[in-house]
């Protein structure tokens, strides 16, 4: 079957509903600009369009391509890592972007797709009793912390955290023993506490302090979420409606069209408008289940899962975020907030996961077949 042919088994349903949700971004750029496609929304519309063309084409590419350099790419995204280390652009205290001029690309978030490639691949190349093997398991640790701990040292400790969940989810879905698992889970409990302070910077540890309790510092550290539950509680059932809500309009809440985008549609749209946006999320992960329960390949079902399970937990982090349930850690709200990268780097996983859709009948990537 050629490339182009294969345009008719994506995934419309899937398509249309990212289709919507970054339409809702469109439209709430356009309400936080006071009612101008200016400066956000035009960008951000243009950007989804050609991060569709992105999408089809990575799904439409033989899967058998995507796992033979799956570790390439992975390579490629650690060395872009590198290269931000010594010549990355910095903005707002943080040294994070390669200035493409065009945009500024985030090597960060490519590492987290091209990582569950990469693991994607590992897992389904190595027998099922060595996953839990010590090797294996010291193997993927380094993996994880190679990227973690660059990202870390940007300094970007949320999206450091998401690339060591996204990998660690991989792993389990691969059937890595629960023996590890509660290992892993007893040495964070016992270490983690102590060693906080020497971890974390110490605008991170009042992060956490003010995330307990966000009045000890009100117009400081507690400022971003005390207006964000102001605004959350003001939308009510229904909203204010678009373009009216004061503590958006009025400026009272900080990054209103990044990491707090959900919080202006909680304000303006209103507990029904948040809800609808979260039940469009929560359909399209169901979707992405059906997808991973369809396909034949183990490998296949990982990247599906891998790319799931990284944007439910933007998700999480952010709506959780804003509401005041985790500390504020910089996480965008995928296809809805203001965002280059995030975009391109979502796009990228959905057009994955189409790709593992279109390729669904492949039982074993690794092996040069005829298929349909």
């Amino acid at each position: 079957m050629t490339n182009i042919a294969k345009i008719k088994d994506i995934d419309w349903v899937l398509f249309m509903c990212v289709f919507l949700l970054a339409t809702v971004g469109f439209v709430m750029q356009f309400s936080v600009a006071g009612g101008s496609f200016t400066p956000w929304a035009i960008k951000h519309g243009i950007r989804f369009l050609l991060a569709i063309l992105l999408m089809f084409t990575i799904a439409i590419i033989d899967i058998r391509f995507w796992y033979k350099w799956a570790w390439i790419f992975f390579a490629f995204s650690i060395l872009l890592l590198i290269y931000v280390e010594f010549f990355g652009h910095i903005g707002m205290g943080a040294k994070r972007w390669i200035d493409l001029k065009i945009f500024k690309l985030q090597p960060s978030e490519l590492v987290k797709i091209f990582l569950i490639l990469a693991l994607a691949k590992y897992y389904t190349s190595i027998s099922q009793y060595k996953i839990s093997s010590f090797k294996s398991v010291f193997f993927i640790l380094v993996v994880l912390l190679i990227p973690a701990g660059l990202v870390y040292r940007q300094p970007d400790l949320g999206t450091a955290i998401l690339i060591i969940l996204g990998g660690l989810s991989v792993a389990f879905l691969a059937g890595l023993s629960w023996k590890w698992i509660l290992c892993g889970i007893s040495l964070i409990t016992l270490v983690v506490p102590s060693v906080l302070s020497l971890v974390l910077r110490p605008y991170q540890q009042k992060r956490i302090t003010t995330f307990l309790d966000p009045e000890s510092d009100p117009l400081g550290k507690g400022y971003h979420i005390i207006q964000s539950k102001i605004a959350i509680g003001s939308g009510g059932m229904t909203g204010q409606g678009l373009v009216q809500g004061r503590q958006t309009q009025l400026g009272f809440l900080p990054e209103n069209h990044t990491d707090f985008i959900f919080t202006v549609i909680a304000e303006e749209l209103g507990f029904i408008g948040s809800m609808s946006v979260l039940l469009l999320i929560l359909f399209i992960l169901y979707k992405i289940l059906i997808i991973s329960h369809s396909v034949y390949s183990a490998f296949a079902k990982l990247v599906v899962m891998g790319m799931g399970i990284t944007f439910f937990l933007y998700v999480l982090i952010n709506v959780g975020m804003v509401m005041g349930l985790f500390p504020v850690v910089g996480v965008p709200l995928p296809l809805i907030s203001y965002g280059g990268t995030v975009m391109i780097t979502t796009m990228v996983g959905f057009g994955f996961i189409q790709n593992m859709w279109v390729h669904r009948r492949i039982e074993n990537p690794s092996v040069d077949i005829e298929y349909y």
